[in-house]
């Protein structure tokens, strides 16, 4: 026999507890996944760790992977790993997942996996629903607040098991201390989420082979996480969204209707006009409400109340002016007692720089240069303020001169050409390949060449302290490439 479904209208549908709430609630879904600690584990060593080594007098960044079920096979088989070359890679440090248990040191219990009845609640700070301002404030509005009940996830134990390879003991042993000085730390992105970890006992091996030397250590790392699905049972949401009323009405309501001078029993009533109409519908609007304990304000030290002292409530309206020391208008000299701040900066940043140094230097160097050419060659006139000047309107491209600098010989024109190149800062109106992107080809240039001295060395590209995408690389080169095509395709052109 079937069940006929229940019409729309009787139907019982909270939507905070569905898994996708609506395409405009841009909070996600909190969830704690194996990859998210797994990726927490790969961070802690890479950004706080560092593990590097000696090698050949340059510090060499050593590589950690994770061990699949391929890679794992092969290490276990040959005790070490190759690259695609069949070449030995050290230094580098590999690792496992090997187990998950569950944590009974942390008591909890949802009593129900389809129907938790544990939750974190938090609130949004701020969205378009709750922004409160003066007409709400008016009309009697409050701010509509959004609260998330985040289900409580399951505390594990997750094991790790580590090996590390290296081709010499000194530069094991500076990773080792590194790992053990971390034993007890909380492993993961400060921004994200942090596991609390402990390191057991490490185990060394060194082997010589006729070709290879290698030295290798072992130890498990415990770390003590938490698990919450993406998605609950029964297509719920382990988020949930609730929303607090706009506005509270309290009204009167009466069963009848009571009109004009007859009641409900048909009596009359003289204190009631004629026109006077008492509805069953609540009557909307202002409602005052008296309290048995009131609230007092009191003026202290340095703050004055018009109504100190004075109860208030709720029975009539109360108002009170507050007034401090001294003056605070916008002309006023204000005095405070102290002033407190979580950063501090004195002095100006912009000569930090990298990019407004080089356009410094390139300016002096080539004053200094084109002095020195003209007092040598004696081609032109020597006048400090026009080539001061011509030299910045190039860099530029202001297009301003004020001298015919053509006559100072054809070095000053090849100079000028490589000025127009360059161009200046980024963020800037002037012409040319702008100086960063110079800059960044520079350190790429550079970072190629110490690839091919340091095969196996992994170097990470930096400008002012902050990696650079393999993507950005990309887009400056064929930035720099399509200039240069372009300039003398119209070069060509012209002529």
């Amino acid at each position: 026999m079937s069940t006929k479904p229940l019409p729309r209208k009787t139907r019982i549908v909270n939507r905070g507890y569905q898994y996708s709430r609506s395409k405009k609630d841009n909070v996600k879904n909190i969830s704690v996944t194996l990859n998210d600690i797994d990726s927490a584990v790969i961070y802690y060593i890479n950004n706080v760790i560092q593990p590097s080594v000696l090698d050949n007098g340059e510090n060499v960044k050593v590589p950690i992977m994770y061990g699949s079920m391929e890679r794992w096979k092969v290490i276990k088989r040959d005790g070490f790993i190759r690259d695609k070359k069949r070449q030995m890679i050290t230094p580098v440090i590999a690792y496992r997942r090997t187990s998950i248990a569950k944590d009974d040191s942390v008591p909890q219990d949802k009593l129900d996996a389809n129907d938790p009845h544990m939750f974190y609640t938090f609130e949004k700070k701020f969205s378009q629903v709750n922004k409160y301002d003066n007409f709400s404030k008016q009309i009697g509005l409050l701010p509509q607040r959004e609260y998330y009940n985040v289900m409580m996830p399951d505390y594990v134990t997750i094991t790790y098991d580590f090996i590390v390879w290296t081709s010499y003991i000194d530069q094991m042993n500076g990773i080792v201390e590194k790992i053990v000085y971390s034993d007890g730390a909380y492993w993961g992105d400060p921004d994200k989420m942090r596991f609390r970890s402990s390191i057991e006992t490490f185990e060394d091996a060194t082997e010589i082979s006729d070709t290879e030397r290698l030295v290798r250590t072992n130890f498990t790392v415990t770390l003590r996480g938490y698990l919450l699905p993406k998605g609950n049972f029964d297509r719920r949401s382990t988020t949930q969204k609730f929303l607090t009323p706009k506005k509270v009405i309290f009204g009167t309501e009466t069963v009848d209707t009571i009109t004009k001078n007859i009641g409900k029993s048909g009596q009359f009533q003289d204190t009631l006009p004629d026109e006077t109409t008492i509805s069953s519908v609540p009557a909307v609007g202002d409602l005052g409400i008296v309290v048995s304990n009131p609230l007092i304000f009191n003026q202290s030290t340095g703050v004055t109340l018009s109504n100190s002292g004075v109860e208030f409530n709720g029975s009539s309206r109360l108002e009170q002016t507050i007034s401090i020391g001294q003056s605070v208008s916008p002309t006023d000299n204000v005095v405070f007692n102290s002033v407190s701040a979580s950063s501090l900066i004195l002095g100006s940043t912009i000569f930090k720089d990298s990019q407004i140094k080089s356009f410094f230097k390139i300016i002096i160097f080539s004053i200094i240069i084109l002095s020195a050419y003209l007092i040598i060659t004696k081609s032109g006139e020597f006048n400090f303020r026009s080539i001061f000047f011509n030299i910045i309107s190039i860099l530029t491209g202001t297009g301003y001169v004020n001298a015919e600098f053509d006559s100072w010989g054809s070095f000053t024109l090849i100079l000028f050409l490589g000025l127009m190149f360059i161009g200046g800062c980024a963020g800037s109106t002037t012409c040319g390949v702008k100086i960063f992107r110079i800059q960044i080809l520079y350190l790429f240039i550079v970072n190629q060449l110490k690839k091919i001295i340091y095969p196996k060395g992994i170097f990470v590209l930096k400008y002012d302290q902050n990696p650079i995408d393999n993507k950005f690389i990309s887009s400056i080169i064929s930035f720099i490439y399509m200039y240069l095509v372009i300039f003398f395709i119209l070069t060509v052109y012209e002529n």
